[in-house]
């Protein structure tokens, strides 16, 4: 009982934040975007940090793996500043990609080889999607806490209709809870909330109805392989969560997980459309 009301209550924090730190974003006023580049970019540290971690091989955390946190910092800002000039865009990561390079010459006591994977595999996979947010945001706020909501539902019908009809196992060596009863709940609950959100927001229409429709089941789909893949990588490395900062719920990569695959799919598919 008392995980339980400890899984809530943080539960509900969490939301509130992101929620609040989208809400706050104005696209004509530049100082509403700082809450926002505030808890993404603890976001990115965190998944860093966590996403580092596992693929060492004794799950550990060096110092001079803080150098690749800052990378995915500049990656994350560098998006930000790239909105309105592509020097920026381009400049600051370059700058990095070379500097971390050479900086692994001054470092002769550690696996070379094993710290670029780290590094450049923490980039790839936590600050790179991570960053493109910024290019949904650019589309208008609503679409990216839509975005969440189309997340978040996603989940809770899946396990809602997991728990309830779930027998046919998706990915049994990977997530044996999953299942495809469970992929057509996400679905219901996702596109039920796209046609909600498309009538509340008729007046500004941002997206036509079999757009927001589209949109839900990209999430959804893309918000199930994002939560399979971050279990592919505890399962082999042999850890139950990616951390614990977030009480009753594990790290912030088992939060973020489903939300890894969305971002670059959900730019995908604003930049067709």
């Amino acid at each position: 009982m008392k995980n339980l009301i400890t899984r809530t209550l943080s539960g509900i924090v969490y939301v509130a934040l992101i929620v609040g730190a989208i809400l706050n974003v104005e696209i004509s006023v530049q100082v509403s975007f700082i809450p926002f580049a505030i808890l993404f970019g603890l976001f990115v540290a965190a998944g860093m940090y966590e996403a580092i971690k596992i693929v060492s091989p004794a799950h550990e955390f060096k110092p001079a793996d803080s150098i690749d946190i800052l990378g995915g910092l500049i990656l994350f800002l560098s998006v930000f500043l790239g909105l309105d000039s592509l020097t920026y865009l381009l400049t600051l990561p370059l700058a990095y990609f070379v500097l971390r390079l050479v900086i692994q010459l001054y470092a002769p006591k550690v696996n070379a080889i094993e710290a670029y994977q780290r590094s450049f595999f923490a980039l790839s996979y936590v600050a790179f999607p991570l960053s493109l947010l910024w290019l949904v945001l650019v589309n208008g706020n609503i679409i990216l806490l839509s975005v969440f909501i189309f997340i978040w539902l996603n989940d809770t019908g899946a396990f809602i209709v997991g728990s309830l009809l779930g027998k046919h196992k998706m990915f049994p060596r990977i997530s044996p809870k999953k299942s495809w009863e469970g992929l057509v709940g996400g679905f219901i609950f996702t596109i039920a909330s796209s046609v909600l959100i498309s009538h509340l927001t008729a007046d500004t229409q941002p997206l036509m109805l079999w757009q927001w429709i589209c949109l839900a089941v990209i999430v959804s789909t893309a918000a199930t392989l994002g939560d399979l893949v971050e279990s592919l990588l505890k399962r082999t490395a042999g850890v139950k969560d990616s951390g614990n900062i977030i009480p009753g719920h594990g790290g912030i990569l088992d939060r973020i997980d489903s939300l890894l695959l969305v971002s670059p799919c959900v730019v995908i598919y604003l930049s067709l459309i």
